[in-house]
């Protein structure tokens, strides 16, 4: 029969690589106090072969998070090491480059990783074609409007949601004209929902913890910025009309720029998953949600980079212009 050791209360203690009393009493720290099992429960837990070692690790990890998170200097990194703990945020990074909707581009893979490591992004000059200066980290890149660099990744997020559509013979339409009565907004996608009949407008949109409105609450509270523009989406179709006064049915499909997805996203996609199955009706919903977060996870980070360096070169070009001596 299976026996602990005598001295077991030590082995607690011992087998995270962890000294229990020596945890900070907030934070992580409380969890892991409250949450580690006692001797006794622990004894049964290993006895009973329940994932003990997952467990434990689980919490080690967010522990070691904790204490990095707690070093890091500014508010930038902390809201973007938030964004990068989402669900799929990462996805990027372990897609297998089947097809070129999968694939990195060097260059692509080069800039993404900057971006995600939080490094400096090589630049030939402090300031953008739209007169504001730039920052290190390639925010302004990323986010100004001149050059139409946010509104191309929106497209390009638009569209793969309509393959994602697609792939399940969903009926659907993008930015269908005249949809609301009391204005001319157009939703991205009105997809009909085949078990009701149903129109469901989909709004995609990026939003960057950076933001100044955004940043402080991003620093101290993870997902804060994918959640709050899923409450600003919801309150502008609120006040949307369809044909027979009848609001819309809305799926705010937000994307904050370090991967991370809001939690509409998350649970469109599944919901998504729940009608992906094969001839023989078992269900693909693993298969088919690892899928399509990655396909949209490589979207974002290929047009990021993609906008960065047209960006960069459109910059780089108009200053030799600037700089060109007047032919006489």
């Amino acid at each position: 029969m299976f026996t602990l050791p005598q001295r077991f209360p030590d082995m607690k203690e011992s087998i995270t690589n962890l000294q229990l009393s020596d945890l900070p009493v907030g934070s992580i720290g409380s969890d892991l106090h409250s949450s580690l099992p006692t001797s006794e429960s622990l004894s049964e837990l290993v006895v009973n072969h329940v994932k003990l070692q997952h467990r434990l690790t689980e919490y080690h990890q967010k522990f070691k998070v904790q204490k990095f998170m707690d070093h890091l200097s500014t508010s930038r990194d902390r809201s973007r090491l938030h964004s990068l703990q989402g669900q799929g945020a990462g996805a990027w990074l372990s897609a297998v480059p089947f097809n070129s909707a999968l694939a990195l581009s060097s260059k692509e893979f080069h800039l993404a990783t900057l971006i995600r490591l939080g490094c400096k992004i090589p630049q030939s000059t402090e300031q953008c074609d739209c007169g504001r200066d730039l920052d290190e980290e390639g925010y302004h890149l990323v986010t100004c409007k001149t050059g139409g660099g946010p509104i191309r990744t929106h497209n390009a997020i638009m569209h793969v949601w309509s393959e994602c559509l697609t792939e399940l013979n969903f009926q659907h339409s993008k930015e269908p004209t005249h949809r609301y009565l009391n204005n001319d907004d157009r939703p991205d996608i009105v997809v009909i929902d085949p078990q009701t009949g149903q129109d469901t407008d989909l709004d995609i949109s990026l939003v960057h913890s950076w933001c100044t409105d955004l940043l402080a609450l991003a620093a101290s509270t993870a997902g804060i910025a994918a959640s709050r523009r899923e409450e600003k989406k919801k309150l502008k179709y609120s006040q949307e009309l369809l044909p027979g006064g009848i609001k819309p049915s809305l799926v705010p499909l937000v994307l904050e720029h370090f991967g991370r997805w809001g939690i509409e996203a998350t649970n469109y996609l599944n919901k998504l998953a729940q009608w992906s199955r094969d001839d023989e009706g078992k269900k693909n919903m693993a298969q088919f949600k690892t899928k399509w977060r990655s396909v949209i996870s490589i979207q974002l980070q290929k047009n990021l980079a993609r906008v960065i360096a047209d960006k960069i070169h459109n910059i780089h070009r108009m200053n030799i212009t600037d700089s060109a001596p007047l032919s006489n």
